[in-house]
């Protein structure tokens, strides 16, 4: 008998997670599930010999065939691919034309667009798949559509193995055993992110640097949500920069080590050619990416795409002269210049978008050099969700919140919920710091002190009300602030 899946997370459900404990959303080790779900498996190809065994070794899934197609995308392949029929899967193949540079960004997107499953799985055309990754990936998204399931991908010589012996193997899971002796590369780069945030389970704001493009699954709406992938014709920068937005869109990016996957070959970039792919992606990353370790102090004016905003900005006018708004709105820009968008309405602030973070702020907030990279600063090193500047007595304090928080309250309450109720939201699921003015280059000219006992009493009391998780509260010397040190949602 199959038990009963957990009330409290119906499939398809977002999920009230926090941070990124994906861990809470593994179901007992006795429970069992029927598949349903669509998947579609969605692989870019440019002259690629060593598709066919690609495509045996998802013919030995243990995932229902019937629930699997795959969409080759060909990206100008000399010949046209010519893949023939009879698999167990139902196979499309497109064409598109050849254009010059790295096409991967382009193929996956049409091979997305032509897909009809509920999930999409990303494959390169010369990964192999053991036997268990398209289940291991479609249970994640039982328990929340904001799962983007990523494996690991190991790289090895395959010369002298038939694809019959290859496929053998897979149904046999003795994959490893095959190349006992070999050389082989593991992908160490995504191990050290994986050390040091425990397996992604550590919310880290620079955790989607982990996000490969050719062993991943994301569910189709939250793909074309966000937009899908950059077709930015060079390497090293489109599955990053997804990763990056699904990642600033709420996703839970959980690193499946059940799904393992095999290169066909080891590496074959020299030292040379990994610093010219380095130095072309440079003007990308930097306008693309703004976080420190990716973007300058302040984006270049000028480049090969937009820059993406670090802040998104509504000035509330609440009666004030325009022109107060307009010098406001001036002085930030002047200070920011492309790192921030100034935005008319709020209810832009909660959309799907590429910025960092999010506020609202009077038309008499104070605004200096310090105050973008001072919250920046203040984020990375807290990891929270919600930064809460206190203001001047009876004031209500500016809220400064994650788009990546805001984005899952918004999955969690729905788009229609009240910016307090989102508020609330992201700062039970991803924790808050309160700070003094002063720390952020907030504060007015004349100063502002440290919160009154009566303005303490308020925050503990509002603290203490929330719904979910717990809080550890400390007083510091520049006024009262508070960060979550761990919360215990979805509690059996």
């Amino acid at each position: 008998m199959t038990p009963q899946r957990s009330a409290a997370l119906p499939c398809g459900h977002p999920a009230a997670v926090p941070g990124n404990r994906w861990d809470l959303l593994v179901p007992p080790p006795d429970c069992r599930w029927t598949p349903t779900a669509t998947v579609s498996v969605c692989i870019p190809a440019r002259n690629a010999a060593g598709l066919r065994r690609t495509l045996a070794a998802l013919g030995a899934q243990t995932y229902p065939a019937d629930l699997m197609e795959v969409v080759v995308a060909d990206d100008g392949s000399d010949p046209p691919l010519d893949l023939g029929d009879g698999w167990p899967f139902r196979l499309h193949v497109l064409r598109s034309a050849p254009v010059d540079g790295f096409g991967a960004g382009r193929a996956r997107n049409l091979a997305a667009r032509a897909a009809g499953g509920q999930i999409l799985m990303f494959l390169d055309a010369d990964v192999v798949p053991e036997r268990q990754v398209v289940e291991a990936y479609a249970r994640w998204f039982e328990r929340s559509a904001l799962a983007v399931p990523m494996g690991l991908c190991r790289f090895v010589e395959m010369d002298g193995l038939t694809t019959d012996q290859l496929v053998a193997a897979i149904a046999e899971g003795t994959m490893a055993d095959c190349f006992a002796g070999r050389e082989v590369d593991d992908q160490s780069w995504r191990e050290q992110v994986f050390a040091r945030t425990d397996d992604l389970r550590v919310e880290a704001v620079d955790a989607f640097r982990a996000v490969v493009g050719a062993t991943m699954a994301v569910s189709a709406a939250q793909f074309h949500a966000v937009g899908g992938f950059r077709e930015l014709g060079i390497r090293g920068i489109e599955d990053t920069e997804l990763g990056y937005r699904l990642h600033a869109n709420g996703a839970l990016l959980i690193v499946d080590r059940a799904a393992q996957h095999w290169h066909q070959g080891r590496r074959s970039f020299n030292s040379e050619q990994r610093a010219a792919i380095k130095a072309a992606r440079v003007p990308y990353v930097e306008r693309l990416l703004p976080l420190p370790g990716f973007r300058r102090a302040r984006a270049p004016a000028n480049g090969p795409v937009d820059t993406v905003p670090v802040l998104l900005i509504h000035i509330d006018p609440a009666g004030a002269p325009d022109d107060l708004v307009a010098a406001t709105a001036e002085r930030i820009e002047r200070h920011c210049g492309t790192d921030v968008r100034i935005v008319p309405s709020p209810a832009q602030l909660r959309a799907c978008n590429p910025s960092f973070a999010a506020l609202t702020v009077p038309p008499t907030v104070h605004w200096d050099a310090t105050t973008l990279p001072a919250i920046v600063k203040l984020f990375t090193t807290r990891q929270v969700g919600v930064i809460r500047v206190l203001q001047g007595t009876g004031a209500a304090p500016i809220e400064i919140v994650r788009t990546r928080a805001l984005r899952r309250a918004v999955h969690v309450l729905g788009g229609a919920a009240a910016d307090a109720d989102l508020l609330r939201c992201a700062a039970e699921l991803f924790g808050t710091w309160w700070a003094h003015p002063a720390h952020l280059g907030l504060a007015p000219p004349d100063g502002t002190r440290p919160a009154t006992p009566a303005q303490r009493a308020a925050i503990q009391q509002h603290s203490d009300g929330t719904a979910l998780g717990a809080v550890v509260r400390r007083t510091c010397a520049l006024g009262y602030r508070v960060v979550r040190k761990a919360l215990r949602l979805l509690a059996a």
